[in-house]
């Protein structure tokens, strides 16, 4: 009986001491974990000048603004992008803080409790709805309302592109209309069609502050717009009429900024206008059965200003033409300055140029900027919908040279500065009190875990 009792007694031993490894062990997970959390943050910040989370597009717009900027959440208690909303702003204001020409200040309205607040807010801004971000500078003001903060994800909070948006468009108030050429079997911006829209290109546009217009020329409109910003000429098939030609030949005598997508080389009839500006489009080269037909990619891209967020980023065209530099005739003063932009992988391995700019001092308007791509399928919805995000953004930097939405880093560029200690994030502040009591519980309870046992033996 006894010796059933002391084998029990030890069976019950060894069961407890299993247990407290095993839970000792548990606690040594859970502190390796918290301590893997607190480096990768730690990491983040290093990495991102102090603000995770945020891309380097939005670090670039803040990087552009001068000047004191307000951002306003106002919510109601229980709407889902209430607290996403305030963690994007807590990350803004925490970026901004590292630059010296800006000062980014945030508070929130809550709709249901600040009654008195919220009204002022809707007095002031008529247009401003619940659920929504206000951002002002001076007497400009920019909203962004929950809908534009759900973007295409279907009612996920998705905010960052929009109010990033909101920002560009709060730093550089003038017009920002990037028109669309139509009426030559052009790709339409307003079309969801797979082949021959281009919508998504028109939604990438927006959220980089630029509006997009379609523009038909005729007797209604015998010249490109004054407010013009950028006029893009996307997968002409008809051949122009002598009279746009003429109309396209003022606008860019008069420093006009064109960007002109082509996959045909002879289809629209402008290639003597391009070579009076430095570039020439120069058909595939010739193709060798299947191989030859197969869509090229490129990750190589010229040294040029306009290229300079597409390091690493991989674009993808549909047997693009190649684009090529064209000295105009006679001896100009200034001729036009060529650079590539970007060059494609060819099956023996060379590199052909199928993106060029061309810049050419003519009017006292301002230089004449052309920008080429051999292809234009690149930006049609069924390459950006299938996640070629890559085309988008070359697309993008293209037309941000061409409107001179260059935005350099201002002094004092916070990137790769480290700084300790909790930051202004919300999510960084709930790391921060977790690792606070986490930590010191784990090892008083792996203590505990020690001590007893001992303590029960004395």
């Amino acid at each position: 009986m006894n010796r059933q009792s002391g084998r029990g007694d030890i069976r019950g031993k060894r069961i407890g001491a299993s247990l407290r490894a095993a839970l000792a062990v548990a606690l040594a997970a859970g502190a390796l974990f918290f301590a893997n959390a607190l480096s990768s943050r730690v990491y983040a910040r290093w990495k991102t000048g102090g603000v995770p989370g945020l891309s380097d597009r939005t670090l670039e717009v803040l990087r552009g603004m001068r000047g004191v900027v307000d951002a306003v959440a106002v919510f109601e208690r229980d709407h889902p992008f209430r607290d996403a909303a305030r963690d994007l702003l807590d990350e803004l204001r925490e970026a901004a803080a590292g630059l010296p020409d800006l000062e980014f200040r945030i508070s929130a309205i809550d709709v249901n409790h600040d009654v008195l607040e919220a009204a002022e807010a809707f007095r002031e801004h008529p247009e401003l709805s619940s659920n929504s971000i206000l951002f002002s500078s001076g007497d400009r003001v920019r909203i962004v309302d929950e809908y534009e903060l759900a973007g295409e994800t279907g009612g996920r909070f998705d905010g960052e592109r929009a109010c990033a948006a909101a920002l560009l468009r709060l730093a550089h108030p003038g017009a920002a209309v990037a028109y669309f050429l139509s009426g030559h079997g052009e790709y339409d911006p307003e079309s969801r069609h797979p082949v021959t829209g281009a919508s998504s290109l028109a939604r990438a546009l927006a959220a980089s502050g630029f509006a997009a217009k379609k523009l038909v020329l005729g007797a209604q409109t015998p010249a490109v717009p004054a407010d013009c910003r950028v006029l893009v000429v996307a997968g002409p098939r008809t051949v122009f009429p002598q009279r746009d030609r003429e109309i396209l030949a003022d606008y860019l005598a008069d420093g006009g900024r064109l960007l002109l997508l082509a996959d045909d080389a002879g289809a629209s009839g402008l290639g003597p206008l391009l070579e009076l500006w430095g570039v020439r489009l120069d058909p595939p080269p010739a193709r060798d059965g299947r191989a030859g037909r197969a869509r090229r990619t490129a990750i190589v891209y010229g040294d040029h200003p306009a290229m300079r967020r597409m390091e690493g980023v991989l674009t993808a065209f549909a047997s693009p033409c190649g684009v090529s530099e064209s000295p105009p005739d006679g001896a100009a003063a200034l001729p036009p300055r060529f650079s590539q932009l970007v060059l494609v992988d060819e099956p023996d391995g060379s590199l052909r140029c199928v993106a060029a700019v061309s810049e050419a001092a003519r009017s006292p308007r301002g230089n004449t900027r052309v920008a080429v791509f051999g292809d234009a399928e690149f930006v049609s919805n069924a390459l950006l919908d299938a996640g070629l995000e890559g085309n988008a953004l070359l697309f993008l930097s293209a037309v941000e040279w061409l409107g001179d939405f260059g935005r350099p880093v201002a002094a004092g560029d916070p990137g790769g500065a480290f700084e300790p200690g909790v930051g202004a994030g919300r999510d960084w502040n709930r790391l921060g009190l977790a690792l606070a009591l986490g930590l010191p519980a784990c090892i008083l309870l792996f203590g505990l875990l020690v001590y007893v046992p001992l303590a029960r033996l004395r």
